[in-house]
């Protein structure tokens, strides 16, 4: 007979008891003997009293997505199960040969019953393994196909590698990836038998198509056992199951003992794409992800620093995001110190966490040597930090780039609420040949790099900007004035962003002069009545340019007229 009813106490005591010396109910593996039998059971037995049937239902259990999968007879029954059906043959002696024990006697007797039962059950295996479905190691791939750039045909290019047909490989779905500056990559899915096709093989046929193809990387890769009635096609729809029941399970239960499993699906991690980690290099020596946190800070308002002997003015074109926004109540050039200024371009939230640890760093220089700390020494200290989330793939870069000014004056300038009031004119004082004090114009970049300049642009409209700079007699600092600084950086905004068309935009603009000019060496804000003259001038400047373009452009229709 069989396990007695499995919704009764009788029923889940004899199946405890049949599994505290095994894994499963039938032989070596996960079989439909398993299946029969929690599909009998109403629910999971208690781990306190029954803790066998507790751990072998909780593993069973787990494969459920995959029942229909596992090899077996599906027509029995529980009731077809039980340890009584498993015949154990006995060599011990029985009751009534106690007195006829020949200790010098032949057992070649039992010799030969010993084997010819083991030659059967050999026998009975052999047919049992022949009997069940022969697994088939298949591969569940996910590749990304990358172009040359972003003149690539991809739908030719996808035509192409689906063009490529093997026996045993079945193509999946596919999309189409922006992975910056115009350009996208293939990602498609696609399923192999292993013993068949090797995936180098289908890499180097689709990097064959050198027309289209630049490179191709594995960026998931899944490997499963399943019967040959599984279609290739079905393992693709269970891939995130697959992947879902291939994690390590742990077993709480204290006499649980580890066995294997039958149904081996594992998730392998394996190189993936350039692009999707900050802490490798691409083969010609790309970070890619700080390349993409350029780009981000180039979809921030242009920002733009000019230094000249007299001062810094820092100037920043803010986006109104909605008609109901208040002007001048978001400030976005933070002050540092008193004595610096910090503008950023790019995410705003990035910006302003990088703002908040310059003014830690501040703070702790003033803790530290009782003097505020020297702009250059804080524009280095920032493109350290900048530089420390381009090294792990835990981290991402800064999607900013920040420009620093400032004066560092000899002279001692208090700030409330910090420690000590003395000169920013470096670590522990004045040092012997080292010159102090003086304007100061950093940028630092997502990368790390910190760089001075005389002047310097960031955001959508940075090339126009550096364009404009450029025409500037800035070298040297002594050529332009600081009013004249404030008056060009309102034009320079004026120029990018009529170039970059966005409508309805907000001016910040901040200075700081050495001791003797109009903010005492203090970052401040540009007055309101010198800012809106500025702008005045700028539009006027604007117009006067729009009306010369005009005429230029009427002279030339004339003479295509008279020609």
């Amino acid at each position: 007979m069989g396990f007695p009813k499995l919704n009764e106490e009788t029923g889940i005591d004899a199946l405890n008891s049949c599994l505290a010396t095994r894994s499963y109910i039938e032989f070596y593996s996960l079989s439909q003997a398993d299946i029969s039998c929690y599909r009998a059971l109403e629910s999971a037995p208690s781990a306190a009293q029954y803790p066998h049937a507790a751990r072998w239902y909780n593993h069973i259990a787990s494969h459920e997505p995959v029942f229909s999968d596992i090899p077996g007879d599906t027509s029995k029954t529980y009731q077809d199960y039980g340890p009584e059906l498993i015949e154990r043959p006995s060599f011990g002696p029985s009751e009534n040969d106690d007195n006829d024990v020949d200790l010098f006697g032949s057992d070649n007797e039992d010799d030969a019953e010993a084997a010819r039962i083991r030659e059967q059950r050999l026998a009975d295996y052999k047919m049992r393994k022949a009997a069940k479905p022969k697994a088939i190691a298949k591969s569940v791939l996910i590749l990304d196909v990358k172009p040359w750039d972003d003149q690539t045909d991809m739908v030719a290019l996808e035509v192409a590698v689906r063009g490529i047909q093997r026996d045993g490989l079945v193509w999946g779905t596919s999309k189409l990836i922006a992975i910056g500056y115009g350009i996208t990559k293939l990602q498609v899915n696609l399923v192999v038998e292993d013993d068949k096709i090797s995936t180098q093989d289908i890499q180097d046929e689709i990097e064959s198509f050198e027309k289209y193809v630049q490179s191709s990387d594995v960026v998931g890769f899944v490997s499963v056992h399943v019967s040959t009635s599984t279609k290739l096609t079905d393992i693709e729809a269970k891939l995130p199951i697959l992947i879902n029941y291939s994690t390590l399970r742990i077993n709480t239960t204290s006499d649980y003992q580890p066995c294997a499993s039958s149904f081996d699906a594992k998730m392998t991690s394996i190189g993936t794409g350039y692009d999707l980690l900050n802490s490798i290099y691409s083969p010609d020596g790309h970070n890619f992800q700080v390349d993409y946190a350029v780009k981000a800070s180039e979809n921030g308002g242009t920002s733009i620093g000019i230094r000249c002997n007299e001062g810094v003015v820092l100037a920043l074109e803010k986006v109104a995001v909605s008609k109901l926004s208040k002007p001048g109540a978001n400030k976005r050039i933070g002050s540092v110190d008193g004595h610096i200024g910090v503008v950023c371009s790019g995410l705003i939230p990035d910006g302003s966490s990088l703002v908040e640890r310059a003014r830690d760093e501040s703070h702790s220089w003033r803790q530290t040597f009782k003097a505020p700390i020297p702009t250059t020494d804080l524009a280095s200290r920032l493109g350290n930090h900048m530089q420390v989330f381009t090294m792990s793939s835990s981290l991402r870069p800064f999607g900013v780039m920040a420009i620093i000014g400032g004066v560092d004056t000899s002279e001692e300038i208090g700030v409330d609420g910090e420690v000590g009031s003395g000169p920013a004119c470096g670590a522990g004082g004045k040092v012997t040949g080292k010159k102090h004090g003086g304007t100061f114009l950093y940028m630092a970049e997502p990368s790390g790099q910190c760089l001075g300049y005389w002047g310097t642009a960031a955001g959508r409209g940075r090339q126009t900007a550096k364009a404009e700079l450029e025409k500037l007699d800035l070298e040297g600092g002594d050529k332009m004035t600081l009013l004249q600084a404030v008056k060009e950086a309102v034009r320079i905004i004026y120029v990018a962003q009529k170039d970059s068309k966005e409508k309805g935009i907000e001016l910040e603009l901040t200075w700081i002069s050495t001791v003797d000019g109009p903010t005492k060496g203090r970052h401040v804000e540009v007055p309101k009545e010198l800012r809106e003259e500025a702008e005045r001038l700028a539009a006027k400047a604007e117009d006067e340019s729009y009306d010369d373009d005009e005429d230029t452009n009427k002279k030339d229709d004339d003479d295509k007229m008279e020609e």
